[in-house]
């Protein structure tokens, strides 16, 4: 049966915060999820404090409807707290899986180098956790209730993030995540359309209405003002045939005969399909 399923990405990283590294987490998972017809529910970036990704998972884990992928912070540096803020936050020891201990322990002697408790300590998880593997070096990450822990690393953490989805979740994989009928618009004012979007959405409450404002400053005409308006509906190819679909549609309409109501100019028009 495929059902909805609501995906948020925790990034951990300081040198995201300070801008020395370009997030690359966000965009890769938006894909990979995109490709099974999956949405990003929401996004978090936090730093290496302990205490900060402890409060945040103090949170995380309260969704439980949910399911959250967290990347960065399972290595075996002073800086890579996220294994222990996870265990405090569920009230949890950290123990050394057997399992992982063995993967740690072979991948070392592949190397020739010396196995010390420090590069023991990537194995270390909270109590009850699973481990998640990782085919590009074998260290791996692991999960807990809802909770899937990935290595900073992208070209890790992204064939990871796809194992998990393609072995536990494939029942909620759809042909799209949604399509997005949009209008360009000129001549009008966001709040003076505002009312009718509000009375749209409050008349489908399953479809998503949205404005985007924006403003071009142009040096021969006085500023323009122009606004994206459309209509979102999110699920699976299937809905477009059935009565849901068909509000959706409705709503279409309504929002373009509004549009052309209030002096609106249609610039573009147009759908999307993510």
């Amino acid at each position: 049966m495929n059902t909805k399923l609501e995906v948020g990405l925790v990034i951990i990283g300081d040198e995201i915060l300070s801008g020395k590294r370009n997030d690359q987490h966000f965009n890769n998972a938006r894909k990979i999820l995109s490709e099974r017809g999956i949405a990003i529910a929401w996004s978090a970036i936090i730093g290496d404090e302990k205490h900060l990704c402890e409060r945040f998972f103090n949170f995380s884990f309260t969704l439980k409807q949910e399911v959250v992928f967290s990347f960065g912070g399972i290595g075996s540096t002073p800086d890579d707290n996220t294994r222990q803020a996870c265990a405090d936050a569920l009230g949890l020891n950290l123990e050394l899986t057997p399992e992982a201990e063995q993967l740690i322990r072979e991948k070392f002697k592949e190397m020739n180098t010396p196995i010390t408790p420090e590069r023991l300590k990537m194995g270390e998880f909270p109590s009850g956790s699973r481990l998640i593997p990782n085919p590009v070096n074998d260290i791996p990450g692991f999960f807990i209730k809802n909770h899937y822990f990935f290595p900073g690393f992208p070209k890790m953490a992204c064939p990871m993030m796809e194992w998990v989805l393609d072995t536990k979740y494939q029942m909620h994989f759809s042909s799209f995540t949604e399509i997005d009928h949009f209008f360009l618009v000129n001549l009008i004012y966001e709040s003076s359309i505002t009312p009718a979007l509000t009375k749209i959405a409050n008349d489908y409450p399953n479809l998503k209405i949205y404005s985007l404002p924006q403003s071009f400053d142009d040096k021969s005409s006085k500023r323009k003002f122009t606004l994206e308006l459309g209509v979102k509906i999110q699920g699976t190819s299937k809905k477009i045939d059935n009565p849901e679909g068909s509000h959706f549609n409705d709503a279409i309409d309504k929002l373009r005969n509004e549009i052309i109501l209030l002096g609106g100019l249609i610039v573009k028009e147009g759908k999307e399909k993510r």
